[in-house]
């Protein structure tokens, strides 16, 4: 239903990410949870194990749900004023106002990582009228980025720190993962069906055939 200048639009919005950072931005939050569950492991090793484990499940669903979907609808609107920007208010708002239209009332529903179309719509609305606006989205963004950046750098410290200061302190990273290799050994009986599944010579039937007792002896 989009003419030439309505696609082009669209293909903006997607090119906004790129153009943006918005998927280094995904990949720093990705690592900075991975490192920050070495500090977190550390304050929960004094706790009951069902604690520690509620521990963790509260982390995770806060960070992966609460955080990373406040970022991805900020990032989401920093890509619809780029867009917006470079092909033209006029366009973008003729090709969301079409989505809109063919959603009907899911229009004005807001997802988990997308601000509703209605409400995008009347942003981008706002911004037209008022540029300073986007350039405040902008400039918000920009600081959003900049703070990922500084939490993965902190997340790092404190995995480096636990290793330090816990009972593994001094041990190299070698022995932490022979450690690691042979916890996972003990989870073998689950990993019998996957192997029994796996057949031919490709790679990924090759990995899912290994035997992890065999890699807990390399080391």
């Amino acid at each position: 239903l989009m003419d030439d200048d309505e696609l082009a639009a669209v293909f903006c919005h997607e090119a906004a990410h790129l153009a943006r950072g918005h998927l280094a931005a995904y990949g720093l939050l990705a690592l900075a949870f991975l490192f920050s569950l070495g500090p977190l492991r550390e304050i929960a090793r004094p706790l009951p194990g069902w604690l520690a484990c509620s521990l963790f499940a509260a982390y995770a669903g806060a960070y992966w749900v609460c955080l990373l979907g406040m970022i991805s609808r900020r990032l989401e609107t920093e890509a619809d004023l780029a867009a917006a920007s470079a092909a033209g208010f006029g366009a973008y708002l003729s090709a969301l106002r079409k989505v809109a239209c063919l959603l009907g009332p899911a229009a004005a529903q807001s997802g988990w990582r997308h601000l509703s179309l209605s409400r995008r719509l009347a942003m981008l609305e706002e911004a037209s009228a008022d540029p300073r606006r986007a350039q405040r989205v902008f400039d918000s963004c920009r600081r959003l980025r900049a703070g990922l950046f500084v939490f993965f750098l902190a997340s790092a410290a404190g995995l480096a720190g636990s290793f330090l200061a816990g009972p593994e302190g001094g041990r190299g990273a070698l022995e932490l993962a022979r450690d690691a290799v042979e916890e996972a050994v003990d989870t073998q009986p689950l990993l019998g069906p996957a192997a029994a599944r796996a057949h031919g010579s490709s790679a990924i039937a090759r990995w899912l055939g290994r035997d992890p007792a065999k890699i807990a002896e390399a080391y």
